[in-house]
């Protein structure tokens, strides 16, 4: 590769706040695409790992709450200007805030680390930002029942980032069972929003709890388990007076994915496993291909399957496919050990670096993002299958794409339709590109989960294909787009991910329809029992109806 070329990508990814470098590293794709993902790809290791998110600042519990503060999500589409922002570290400064509120008469919401696009965390009144709840905590054993295996239970404040609590798990020789392809979020954010790993035998992330505690109206601290649960109703009360058990099925079910409806999570009992080994195939092959390949036979032969699909037909002289190109990652259990080698491939790691770049070159160009979208799975992926082995919790995460700017629809429907579903999926945004030059400007995400227990969980009661297609920020007409396909997939019942869907409403009973009357009026039910006042109202729960 060309020498300068080479210097200047690494002046660039040493410095990637530096807009001069930046402006000289697009100038230097603009003249050699090729050359600059050969400079990338050379990268090691120990360089590509810089790539992660560093933790948010610890801004510290003030009881008065901050006036006159800002929250805004990391792609900047979501501004909050709260009556008072507060940043507890306690389940008790949490509590304070409730009790607070119920003598104000104020609304509270609480938020992670903003990774949803949606307008669930929007509050007038009283922000809870969760990001200082973030440390894993001694398990409570003196409370359990007689009987209860400890080994796999682990105790964790709500706000932690699953970065961090990978690192903190794999300490102990444990790992999660599954996990999203994103570590840069707080474990609230994903039980509260019904968010998702890959694998048939596999739920919701939520589906992982064992015990959760909430704070409530009012300040009431519960402790929230299934029936069997692990506590013992007797020990807990002597040692926990101040607290409330409450061990029910649909309580359970119902906190486990709440939008923040019913009270504040801040501790999880987490169910893990022992630290283990996947290796990774990510294979290149004809959507066609793809479709017959991925039979629910095959799906449950391989623990994790996730799929990369681009929209539009590239006639593609590398690969030989002529059709649109998917790819096919499989994930399954092994021996280990890891191996040493980057991961990535170099046009998304060019898209780390420079997260607005691509968006730039398609916005100047959309004619040439069908090729771009090609370039980045060829990348990733091959004909002959690119394998590397890796920790779960390193090989489940997409860790190397935490810097994008991104934004995404997240729609599940169930896996008997989905081809059906995705194909139209398709099908519009080829419509889009013809007619007004609206281009998705990233590979369509599409993921198969197990059911899960949580009502309000996309994937509840049913096997289920979560469908994802992502915009990276800006694209031209990306929200637009992304609100006709999430109309377009309510027609095959599609429920869409609480954190990554636009503009669902509860008009004409559609969350109701969606869900299934069980399990609406099961959760309708808590929400009206746990949030009797309207503490926890928003414009969401307006916008969906629940209020």
């Amino acid at each position: 590769m060309p020498r300068d070329i080479e210097k200047i990508v690494r002046r660039a990814w040493r410095k990637p706040e530096d807009q001069a470098r930046q402006d000289e590293l697009a100038e230097a794709w603009e003249r050699d695409p090729d050359a600059v993902e050969a400079a990338f790809a050379a990268l090691d290791d120990q360089t590509l790992r810089r790539s992660k998110r560093p933790k948010p600042p610890r801004v510290g519990w003030d009881p008065r709450g901050q006036q006159r503060a800002r929250w805004e999500n990391p792609i900047g589409t979501r501004q909050i200007e709260p009556l008072l922002l507060f940043h507890p570290e306690s389940t008790g400064q949490v509590a304070h805030v409730l009790a607070k509120a119920a003598a104000a008469k104020r609304r509270v919401r609480a938020v992670g680390n903003g990774h949803s696009a949606t307008d669930c965390m929007v509050c007038d009144d009283y922000l809870i930002a969760t990001s200082g709840l973030d440390r894993v905590l001694d398990l409570d054993v003196g409370v359990l029942r007689a009987g209860v295996d400890t080994r796999d239970l682990v105790r964790v404040q709500a706000g932690i980032r699953v970065a961090e609590l990978n690192e903190a798990l794999s300490e102990r020789g444990k790992c999660m069972p599954n996990n999203t392809a994103f570590d840069g979020q707080s474990l609230a954010g994903l039980f509260a929003t019904g968010s998702h790993g890959t694998g048939l035998g596999q739920g919701a992330v939520a589906d992982t709890a064992v015990s959760l505690t909430v704070v409530g109206e009012g300040g009431r601290i519960l402790r929230i388990e299934p029936a069997d649960g692990i506590t013992d109703a007797r020990r807990f009360a002597a040692k926990h007076p101040e607290q409330v058990l409450i061990q029910e099925d649909a309580a359970f079910s119902a906190h486990l994915v709440a939008m923040g409806c019913l009270g504040v999570v801040t501790e999880i009992v987490l169910e893990v496993l022992d630290d283990y080994f996947l290796e990774e195939v990510r294979l290149l092959m004809e959507w066609e291909d793809a479709k017959a390949l991925l039979t629910p036979a095959f799906l449950r032969e391989n623990r994790h399957v996730a799929v990369l699909l681009n929209p539009y037909v590239v006639d593609d002289r590398r690969t030989g496919i002529r059709g649109r190109t998917a790819m096919v990652a499989l994930r399954n259990p092994s021996p280990g050990p890891a191996a040493k080698h980057s991961r990535y491939g170099a046009l998304v790691e060019l898209a780390n670096l420079v997260p607005k770049l691509p968006s730039r070159i398609m916005k100047g160009n959309p004619d040439r993002t069908p090729e771009l979208l090609n370039q980045a799975l060829r990348t990733l992926g091959s004909r002959e299958g690119r394998r590397w082995t890796g920790r779960g919790c390193e090989v489940l995460n997409f860790g190397g794409t935490q810097r994008n700017s991104a934004y995404a629809l997240n729609v599940g429907v169930d896996i008997d339709v989905c081809f059906e579903a995705i194909d139209a999926v398709v099908a519009e945004l080829e419509a889009r590109a013809a007619e007004g030059r609206q281009l998705a400007t990233a590979p369509i995400s599409l993921r198969w989960t197990g059911p899960s227990r949580a009502f309000m969980a996309p994937m509840y009661g049913r096997a289920t294909c979560m469908i994802e297609p992502p915009c990276l920020h800006p694209t031209v007409g990306g929200f637009e787009i992304l609100h006709a396909l999430q109309r377009l997939l309510y027609r095959f019942g599609g429920r869409p991910h609480w954190g990554l869907e636009f503009n669902l409403t509860g008009a004409g009973g559609r969350v109701r329809e969606l869900w299934g009357a069980e399990a609406y009026d099961a959760w309708l039910a808590q929400y009206r029992r746990f949030n009797a006042n309207g503490t926890f109202d928003s414009v969401f729960t307006e916008r969906v109806g629940f209020s």
